[in-house]
């Protein structure tokens, strides 16, 4: 009965010349009417039918055995019934390499060499070996390179991994035929995997294939892992989320290989949505303490102005009754000396003073206009006591009605002229108010004359200049950008008052 039989037989060759000729080969010992061996250096896969078999590109040799290797193994597989060949037995050999026959004689088998074959096979190469025995039918063996590359077969997902079990784990999985039934298929080249989970790959097996003869190389988006060694039984622990990862397979001493894209899906932290999120939760935030912090910037703001303000009115209120005080003293004067008709006209016009002066005393800005017409109406009531001249000009330039400026600032300056410096002269009794625009300034120069020791009287700065300082004063903490500047200077008997509205045109 003829038989096949394919096997590792390394024990075959041993001590043989031919087997240590090549480097840590793989042995198959082939059983037919015409046994033969066959060595590679790389690795053979699989068999097709009965004879044609598929080896990765390497150095092959094919020879007979031996008879003695012939009867020992044909007895350890037919249990005590060996094969007897005589030495006379004529061996017809065909080979043929690639289509081209190399190859064709008879020969005794007593006088055959021991290798048939001994080439370098190439991938797509295929080499055709026929052996005939007498008048039986040939035998045809084929050896054919293969572009064959390793393939995952199937993948499942752990939540740990233990290399410890890793080379128990794989022995198992060759050994069970059902193994497959906990892997699951791959859809395409292309895997997708979960975050903190570890794959695990099984890769397609052949019947005659090593395992030890399998590398795999990880790579990532950046950096190109190195080649590993591997056996039909792989996992890929600490892959990082939201990555993507290249996954290479080949056989040992190929060039080729399988490759493979591994994408890691990102937490939930990690996804698009959820940078968004946070984004938008982040400006959310920030808009949120931006506008609390000028929204408790703007109230201490304007806490500290309404503060301010209501000073300043204090103020206002307190200078109302310096003025009262004033023109009632005056009034006193005009009826004790007998005056009684210019009492009369001072009274009059004291009372529209007082009028306008109730109307703007919650005001913190007046228009140039107003604040023109209440000094004239002052100077006019000061004029009935002391009898002096003035002249108020204005600079065409200036919109009176649309100029604001603060209420009753110019009148204490007027009346410190002329309590201190009409009272006092003799002649040149004239009091001269200029408003003039200089760059972006409005400047308002007062010019009277001055007594010797103007500078020196104790009443010289006014009681109500006092209050105008602090008024000053307090509008510059209101408005830094347009403080009011206030200079005083004495030149050859005359007062010079200025009062400068800085950047007050914009």
């Amino acid at each position: 009965m003829k038989k096949v039989l394919f096997l590792f037989m390394i024990s075959i060759c041993t001590g043989s010349s031919w087997c240590q000729s090549m480097d840590q080969p793989q042995v198959i010992g082939v059983l037919h009417d015409i046994p033969i061996v066959i060595q590679t250096t790389s690795s053979a896969l699989k068999y097709e039918g009965k004879f044609t078999g598929y080896f990765l590109p390497g150095k092959i040799s094919v020879g007979l055995m031996s008879r003695k290797q012939w009867a020992d193994f044909d007895h350890m597989i037919q249990l005590g019934k060996p094969q007897k060949i005589s030495d006379d037995v004529t061996i017809h050999i065909i080979i043929v390499a690639n289509q081209k026959t190399i190859a064709n004689k008879k020969v005794p088998y007593s006088q055959l060499t021991t290798n048939l074959i001994d080439t370098f096979l190439q991938q797509g190469d295929e080499w055709t070996l026929s052996l005939q025995i007498h008048r039986n039918a040939a035998i045809q063996y084929c050896f054919k390179g293969s572009n064959s590359t390793p393939s995952i077969e199937g993948y499942r997902l752990t939540q740990y991994f233990d290399s410890s079990i890793m080379h128990t784990r794989a022995k198992q999985m060759s050994l069970e035929k059902k193994s497959m039934t906990l892997f699951k298929k791959l859809p395409s080249q292309i895997m997708e995997f979960p975050p903190g989970s570890v794959p695990e790959f099984k890769i397609n097996s052949y019947p005659l294939l090593k395992d030890s003869m399998i590398a795999y190389r990880l790579s990532d988006q950046s950096i190109a892992g190195p080649w590993k060694i591997s056996n039909l039984f792989f996992a890929l622990p600490n892959l990082v989320p939201n990555n993507n990862y290249r996954l290479e397979l080949k056989f040992i001493d190929q060039q080729e290989s399988t490759v493979y894209t591994i994408r890691i899906q990102p937490f939930w932290y990690q996804t698009l949505v959820a940078k968004k999120a946070a984004v938008l939760l982040a400006m959310a935030l920030i808009i949120i303490a931006i506008r609390l912090y000028y929204r408790n910037r703007l109230k201490t703001s304007t806490e500290q102005r309404e503060r301010i303000e209501e000073q300043l009115r204090t103020i206002q209120s307190q200078l109302n009754p310096h003025f009262i005080f004033n023109a009632l003293s005056s009034i006193e004067g005009l009826i004790t000396t007998g005056q009684t008709q210019l009492a009369n006209e001072y009274l009059n016009n004291f009372s529209a003073i007082m009028r306008a002066t109730l109307t703007n005393a919650d005001k913190l800005f007046i228009s140039l206009h107003q604040e023109i017409e209440l000094l004239e109406q002052y100077i006019h009531i000061e004029q009935l006591r002391f009898g002096f001249d003035f002249q108020i000009q204005v600079s065409p330039e200036l919109a009176l009605n649309i100029i604001e400026v603060p209420p009753m600032l110019l009148q204490p300056l007027v009346e410190n002229a002329i309590k201190h410096g009409m009272a006092n002269a003799v002649d040149q009794k004239k009091i001269d108010i200029s408003l003039t625009k200089k760059e972006n300034n409005l400047v308002c120069i007062i010019t009277n004359p001055a007594s010797p020791d103007y500078r020196s009287e104790k009443t010289a700065g006014g009681f109500g200049l006092g209050f105008i300082q602090q008024r000053l004063d307090h509008f510059k903490r209101l408005h830094p950008q347009t403080p009011i500047i206030f200079r005083l200077e004495i030149t050859k008997g005359m007062a010079i008052t200025q009062l400068v509205y800085t950047h007050w045109f914009r």
